[in-house]
This record gives structure tokens, sequence and C-alpha cells, in this order.
């Protein structure tokens, strides 16, 4: 057994633990909490741990993809590629950095040939290091989206159900329905209808009737408030939520999963807004958008998660940046840890408690008052295997 007592110890809804209290580990699990003063079990190992240190849960990114760079051109070309050896060489060098920054559970939403399925096995099996992968598969989005698929675009009933039973038969736990156009991208506008309500509904219960999840991409508008009321689990981005959209996700008890850093980073969309006049006009109405919405969301209790979106490496900022457009501190940690759990379904990960996964991160300072000690990253506990930054690099 080891023992590890940090300066601090943040739970999955970003409270504090009593000052003083350590955390057993048992392999890969959590065995207990021991209470300040507490005597250690004879024989346990006390790691030790730099000083104004943060034990918290491993991070749990909801939104990401394993074979896209944000830097090359054409995303689905990239995520359908035939060339798998640098499919694959991107995929791993993505996880490792993911892993770095505190990752330690990620949802895959695009991959193309079954390459997620091929990684995620790896991961299981330990032959790769990164976090552990939940899957949605190829992108289910119509002719015309930015996200499809270069064989075409899937637009009839007929087509869409054909993609659950893909999914059902992959092993999948999650679909994702693109159900507006993007920010980053020409065609389809970010508040305009992709596919229509009734159509989002049908692919919505079959995929339920599956025993599947359903993520829907969405930036705002119609397209939202059709997706909240046909029982999807999240709504991805929103980057242009309205009163009435958030309003929506609250009475239908959908999650959101919010992009940040990718709208809001200077090396992320800014970057093609810079290069093309209609990026910059969709992008230039996102900030106010969200520092509208987030707050809102968080006053009618909407749970919120967060995703990377292919940024990379910086999870912790992304978790500044929902703080920053005013979610509360705690609520923005609780959105990387103990929420991001609860919308994937996962009962044994993003707390502290007994039992759980031994999936930890240490950070420098404290989260709490300084958003940006999520990046200070000292080391990563994934499945009780600890993780240096050495060995990582």
């Amino acid at each position: 057994m080891r023992v590890l007592r940090p300066e601090r110890m943040l739970d999955g809804n970003g409270s504090a633990l009593a000052a003083g209290s350590a955390l057993l580990l048992d392999g890969d699990r959590i065995a207990a909490i021991l209470p300040p003063g507490a005597v250690v079990p004879a024989g346990a190992i006390e790691l030790a741990l730099p000083p104004d240190c943060t034990l918290l849960p491993g991070l749990i990114d909801l939104h990401d993809y394993l074979s896209v760079d944000p830097d090359r051109p054409d995303p689905m070309r990239q995520m359908f590629s035939s060339d798998v050896a640098l499919r694959r060489s991107v995929a791993q060098r993505h996880l490792r950095r993911d892993l770095l920054s505190g990752v330690t559970t990620q949802r895959i939403m695009g991959e193309g040939g079954g390459l997620d399925r091929v990684i995620a096995a790896e991961l299981r099996a330990g032959a790769l290091a990164g976090p552990m992968l939940v899957l949605s598969g190829a992108p289910i989005a119509p002719t015309g989206s930015h996200q499809q698929r270069p064989t075409g675009g899937l637009d009839s009933e007929a087509a869409l159900l054909g993609a659950v039973e893909d999914a059902v038969a992959a092993g999948q736990g999650w679909i994702k329905l693109v159900a507006t156009g993007g920010v980053n991208g020409s065609g389809i506008g970010p508040t305009d209808c992709a596919y229509a309500p009734k159509l989002l509904r049908r692919a919505t219960e079959a995929a339920h009737a599956a025993g599947l999840r359903v993520a829907v991409a969405a930036q705002g508008g119609p397209a939202v408030r059709a997706a909240a009321d046909a029982g999807a689990e999240t709504l991805e981005h929103g980057a242009l939520l309205d009163a009435d959209d958030v309003a929506a996700l609250a009475a239908n008890g959908m999650a959101w999963v919010v992009t940040p850093g990718r709208f809001l980073r200077a090396d992320g969309i800014p970057l093609a807004a810079a290069r093309n006049p209609e990026v910059a006009r969709r992008l230039s109405r996102v900030r106010a958008a969200l520092a509208s919405a987030v707050p809102l969301a968080v006053r009618l209790g909407v749970r919120l998660g967060l995703g990377a979106d292919n940024m990379h490496g910086r999870f912790g900022d992304d978790v500044g940046q929902l703080a920053a457009l005013g979610a509360p501190a705690a609520t923005a940690i609780a959105a990387a840890t103990g929420n991001g759990a609860a919308v994937l379904g996962l009962s044994d990960r993003g707390w502290l408690h007994p039992g759980l996964r031994a999936d930890l991160l240490l950070v420098d300072g404290d989260p709490l008052l300084a958003p940006d000690a999520l990046q200070r990253v000292r080391g990563v506990f994934n499945g009780g295997r600890y993780y240096t930054l050495a060995e990582l690099a």
C-alpha cells in the first residue's frame, strides 16, 4: 500500500477535504481516506510529495480526437486517411500529451476506420500510455456539414439508423450527431439546423433503444432545443447558446460539454479567423455568448462538462477558461472531474472515494485560488500507476 499526504486534496465536486487528510492506495484503487492524525497502516509506504501541492481526481476530457492535428487542414480527411501509420503516430503523441496534462479518461468524438477501437484495446492492455478511452465512432453528419465524411453525408432516416447499427456492432457507448454547422467552417451556419427535429428525435430514440448514449454537436439555435427535447445526453460546444437554449438544457436534464479553449485560446480557432473573414465573423460572437450562457447555466443547475476539442496537452487551461467565463472555481473543477464521470455514466472514478480507481492528479498550488495551478502538473496516477513528468516527456 502507498500513502499520499499532500498539502490539500479536492474532491470531485471541487470541495476541499479536511486539512491533514491522507489517501491510502492499494494497487489500482483508493483504499481509504485517512483523517488528520490517523495512524498509517503497518507496511504502507508514504510517498514523498512536493510542498504546497494539491491532489485531486484525474481529469476527464469529454470531447477530443485521436488522429486530428489542429494545425493541419481538413480534419475529416485526417481521421479517415488511409495512412494508418501516420494516424497512429499522431494519436500516440496526443495521448501522451493529454496524460501529461492530467487527463486520465477521454471521450473520443470522431475517428474513422476503427482506429479508436484498436488504440483503446492497446491502452487497456498496457501497450500504450494514455487516458482510458470512451468511444463514439465516426461523426454522424449530413451533406454540407463541416464534419461530413469523405464518402458523403448521412441525410436520410435509413442512413442514420444504419449508423446507429454500426455503432452497436462496433461496441461503442455513444454516437455523435452533428446538428448545426461549426464556427470554424463554411456551409451550414452555426445556429442553422443540419437535421430536422423529427430526424434528430428518431436517431436518438433508436440509439437509446440500442443502449447507446447520444452526444449532439451544436453551437446554438433551434437544433439545441430539438436535441434537448429528443432526450440526448450531452450538448457539445454550445458556443452561441442564448437564454432559451440554456433553459431547454435545464428543463430536459441535458449536460453541456463546453469547449472554451478551442474558441478562445490564441492557438485555436482564432488562427483560422485570421485567415478567413467568415470564420472571424462567426467567432466574433462567441466570447460574449459564452460569458452570458455559462453563468446562466450555473444558476439553472445545468450539469457542465469540459472538452479540449483537439487542443492537446493543456486541459487544465480549459478549466481556467470555464472559470473565467463565470463558473465558480469549484464548479469548473467538478466539470473536469466528478461531473465528467457522471456524464459518462462511470461510477468508478472522478472522486476521492474508497474503492474507486486510483486516477489522480498532483499539481502545484491551490486550483480553488489559482485555476492555472492545474497546468502545473507534478505527477499523474493512471489506474494506480504513477507517472512522473520525466516518464511522459
